[in-house]
């Protein structure tokens, strides 16, 4: 955890820090307190930690009670005020709740038709498990085969999941494909939406996203696929 002046900046310099007295010309003296806005962004530490006292105390020169600290953490977003400055304590108050990161995503995972065919069994993992408390949201998944010469056959139903399930045990992270659909003896895209489905923390949360199919394995097949799932990563606490 640790300040970095280069990602830090003033973008809303007051007339004052502190207060002025100001007397416009023929007009009433009128005393001036606005804040200044400062932004700041870290790829290295959370809100939380941005958050914590004496963070931007290198800076107490710049700052003033009632200054505003927006930006973004590793965690999400954040806008905070200083409510109180010295040489050896600043602290800062959240001005609001801060908007969690969840920016879309996207992963283009190549398959080979071997770990097609041997996913029933071994699942392949698409997207790694994001961290404690942290849940992945799959909007979307778009796998694209290039047909090779030998079409896939038998099978069963196939969906991204949470988790290294075997046999497509897992809670399902998209809409399930027919199998019948991977039959296709040209290149095909299959699309396939996030599912709705309703599950435990201890089944998703923190799981990664692996793609599987139920019933039985694929057989004959040799074309290779490649998974784009596009998905977003939300806090659960």
């Amino acid at each position: 955890m640790a300040f970095t002046i280069a990602n830090w900046a003033c973008v809303s310099e007051s007339l004052n820090q502190g207060q002025e007295l100001v007397v416009p010309f023929l007009g009433v003296a009128t005393v001036l307190n606005a804040p200044n806005m400062f932004i700041y962004g870290t790829p290295n530490d959370t809100v939380a930690q941005v958050s914590a006292a004496n963070y931007f105390l290198g800076q107490y020169k710049s700052l003033s009670v009632g200054d505003w600290i927006q930006g973004n953490a590793t965690d999400g977003t954040f806008s905070l005020r200083v409510s109180a400055v010295s040489a050896t304590s600043l602290v800062t108050v959240p001005n609001g709740l801060g908007v969690p990161n969840t920016n879309l995503l996207y992963a283009a995972v190549p398959v080979t038709s071997a770990e097609f065919l041997g996913m029933f069994a071994t699942p392949k993992l698409l997207i790694a498990a994001p961290g404690a408390n942290k849940l992945i949201v799959v909007e979307q998944m778009a796998m694209s085969m290039t047909f090779n010469s030998a079409a896939y056959a038998a099978g069963g139903v196939v969906a991204a999941q949470y988790d290294a399930t075997i046999n497509g045990g897992g809670v399902a992270a998209t809409v399930p494909e027919a199998a019948a659909d991977f039959f296709a003896a040209a290149s095909t895209t299959f699309r396939s939406l996030g599912s709705s489905a309703i599950a435990p923390f201890s089944t998703t949360v923190n799981k990664g996203i692996y793609l599987s199919n139920a019933t039985a394995a694929f057989t004959t097949g040799n074309s290779a696929l490649i998974a784009n799932v596009w998905y977003r990563i939300v806090p659960t606490v």
